[in-house]
Order: C-alpha cells, then structure tokens, then sequence
C-alpha cells in the first residue's frame, strides 16, 4: 500500500519533480536517521533512545499507507491524524511488540498532542514528552531536514527552485527552535552555511504550492 502512495504531487504532476512514494520516503529518513544517530551521539550520549528514533522513521508512515493517502502539511487535522492513527492500530494491534511500535508510532504527534486521541494515547504521548523530549526533537529536526534534502534534489537536478523556497519557507523556523534545544543540531545539521546554502539556492522560487 505505501509503494501506491505518491508524496510532493503537486511538484511530481505540475512541475514533473522525481517521484516519490511513501516506501521511498521511509527508506530515506531511516538512512539519514542512522547519520543522525551516528553524528549526533556524542552531543546527546545517554539522553536518547536511537532505537525509539528509528522505530518511529520506519512506522510513522504505516497510517497513511493503510489509508492510501497523503495528507500534505499545510492540509493536516486533528480528524485526519486520528483517521491515521486508527488505521495503524488496526494493523499492528494483534503483533507481538504492539507497544514499542505503538509508542514509536505515537512519537511524531507528540508535539500537537491531538486532543481527539484516546486515552491510552494521550498517557503515552505525555510520558514521550516528559521522557523522551529528545527524541521528539531527534524526529521533527529528521523529518524536516529530509524535506529539505529532497528539494536541494530538485533543485540540483532539474533547476526547480520553487519546491526548496516552499520547504525552506516551512522547515526555517521549525529547524530554528530545534537547534536551541536539541544538541549538536546546529552544529551538525543545521549550520549557518547550510541555512545560507539554502537560502541562495532557493532565491525567486514560488512559495506556493502548484495548482
């Protein structure tokens, strides 16, 4: 199901963007997750849980996997991360290791804490927060840099400038919090050259997104 779920479509279908689905997608956050964990050990050595970060790369797609669909940014609510949420409980409830997939899962909503969530939920969510505020920081800063990565792509490749000034827009300021409290993602990642890289790379591109 998650090989039938096209990502950036509006670039992919309009401005003829590389393909990606959501397999795709997962497979390249866990390879950048693996360099994350790696450069990153140091700055955060016993305050993490790398197989927490990992866990949650891999699953946090399953939901819109299972519901066939991709639900852009800026279009996100409560009802459909529910809807996203619910369709990855029905798939994995009856699995051996529900919990460590359950809480992998639930860390990407950590931040937003969807009030519409369950109870068991929500009790997970506040110990993520309370526990493992590092590694709800490890996933945004990882989710967003792979944005990022996939728009450098295409502006590398193919001279698109508007998907990197549409991503670079959204990510800046997320990223800009991140590195005040996740160490050694300024240091590592979010440097000031590669925020002026992207910056220059992304001069007199469309912010909007393609209609």
């Amino acid at each position: 199901m998650m090989s039938k779920v096209v990502r950036w479509k509006a670039w992919h279908e309009l401005q003829g963007t590389r393909r990606q689905d959501d397999v795709q997608h997962s497979y390249s956050l866990v390879v950048l997750a693996l360099n994350f964990i790696d450069k990153l050990h140091l700055y955060l050595y016993l305050k993490n849980d790398p197989l927490l970060i990992i866990r949650a790369v891999t699953y946090h797609e399953i939901g819109e996997g299972e519901l066939g669909r991709d639900v852009l940014l800026a279009n996100k609510t409560d009802a459909k991360d529910l809807e996203e949420y619910e369709a990855f409980v029905a798939r994995f409830r009856n699995l051996s290791g529900f919990n460590r997939c359950h809480d992998a899962f639930l860390l990407q909503f950590v931040p937003k804490r969807p009030a519409n969530f369950p109870p068991e939920a929500q009790t997970i969510m506040a110990r993520l927060a309370e526990e493992n505020r590092y590694d709800v920081y490890a996933f945004q800063a990882l989710e967003n840099l792979n944005y990022l990565f996939y728009a450098i792509e295409q502006r590398v490749t193919i001279n698109n400038r508007d998907c990197l000034a549409r991503v670079f827009l959204m990510a800046r300021p997320i990223l800009d919090s991140l590195a005040q409290k996740l160490p050694g993602l300024r240091e590592e990642y979010w440097t000031p050259e590669f925020i002026a890289y992207c910056e220059e790379m992304a001069l007199g591109g469309n912010t909007a997104v393609p209609k």
